[in-house]
């Protein structure tokens, strides 16, 4: 029971909120980041397939996972949209680990715009990711797309912001401050 949506309009107009989602971003990617394996040959055939998804979709790999963190931070899920496809491997074997294609793109989506369709059971059949025109959006299949969650509750399909119990909070002392304002005048 959590409006995503109103989580972003909290980022974006109010600037406690803001100033504080942007502190902990810049202090998760602070020290860097770096790939690490006791396998030589995997951290190897990793970093030319990182290498290759950023030819293929112009978004460099710091940029994807800067964006990743900030909707991670911001608003407890971080959907990532793969593409998938033989061309640009750079002459490596690779095949997709459901026996398809191989992953040729990763591309953030918006918590905002992405929706989870589960079964009776509890069960994700597949994801809607819409864009901000709130069209029919593109559907993908769970083998198609990462979703990256925080305090996700049991049972349920997206995580919970932790900003979220604060909103209310932030409205009041802005309405404290309204009122003050018109006060003094």
């Amino acid at each position: 029971p959590v409006d995503l949506s109103e989580i972003g309009r909290a980022y974006h107009s109010d600037s406690y909120i803001r100033r504080s989602i942007d502190k902990i971003s810049g202090l998760m990617f602070k020290s860097g980041w770096n790939l690490v394996s006791l396998n030589p040959t995997a951290l190897e055939y990793v970093q030319n397939r990182l290498s290759l998804i950023e030819e293929s979709t112009n978004i460099s790999t710091e940029e994807l996972l800067r964006e990743l963190g900030g909707n991670f931070i911001l608003y407890a899920n971080a959907p990532i949209a793969k593409t998938r496809g033989s061309e640009n491997l750079g002459g490596l074997q690779a095949a997709g680990y459901y026996g398809g294609e191989p992953i040729n793109g990763l591309f953030p989506a918006s918590p905002e715009y992405f929706q989870v369709q589960r079964d009776e059971f509890g069960n994700v059949e597949n994801y809607t990711i819409s864009g901000d025109s709130g069209g029919q959006g593109v559907e993908f299949g769970v083998e198609d797309i990462a979703h990256l969650t925080y305090h996700k509750p049991t049972g349920r399909a997206y995580g919970v912001p932790y900003i979220q119990n604060i909103i209310d909070d932030v409205l009041i002392l802005r309405q404290i401050e309204e009122n003050v304002a018109r006060l003094v005048y």
